[in-house]
C-alpha cells in the first residue's frame, strides 16, 4: 500500500484506495481499502488559506463595497454609538503601577 495509505487511522475502509484510482490496485475483494469511487470528494484536501463560500457566493447587491464615506460613518456610529459606550473609572490597577 502506498505511503499515504499506510497513515490512516481508523477504518481504512473510508479511504478510497489510491492504486485503485490509478487501476493498479491487484488486491480485488481483498484490499483493505475502499474501491468506491463516490469516496473521492470526501477526502479532498482543502486549502486553509481559502474560504470556499467566498468562490460560491454571487457578490450581493448593496454590499459593503459600495458605501460612500457617509454611510461607513452612519453605520459606526450606529454600531459603536452613545448607547454602545463603555464606562471608564480613573482608577489604576495596582498591576500596572510601577513598584
Amino acid at each position: 500500500s502506498s505511503g499515504i495509505q499506510r497513515r490512516v487511522r481508523g477504518d481504512p475502509k473510508s479511504v478510497l484506495c489510491a492504486f485503485f484510482v490509478q487501476g493498479t490496485c491487484q488486491k480485488g475483494t481483498k484490499c483493505k481499502f475502499s474501491h468506491d469511487l463516490s469516496l473521492a470528494g470526501k477526502s479532498e484536501k482543502r486549502s486553509l488559506y481559502a474560504d470556499k463560500r467566498d468562490a460560491d457566493e454571487e457578490p450581493k447587491e448593496g454590499g459593503m463595497g459600495e458605501w460612500d464615506q457617509s454611510k461607513l460613518e452612519e453605520v459606526i456610529a450606529e454600531k459603536h454609538g452613545e448607547k454602545n459606550t463603555r464606562q471608564t473609572s480613573s482608577q489604576i490597577c495596582k498591576h500596572f503601577l510601577k513598584l
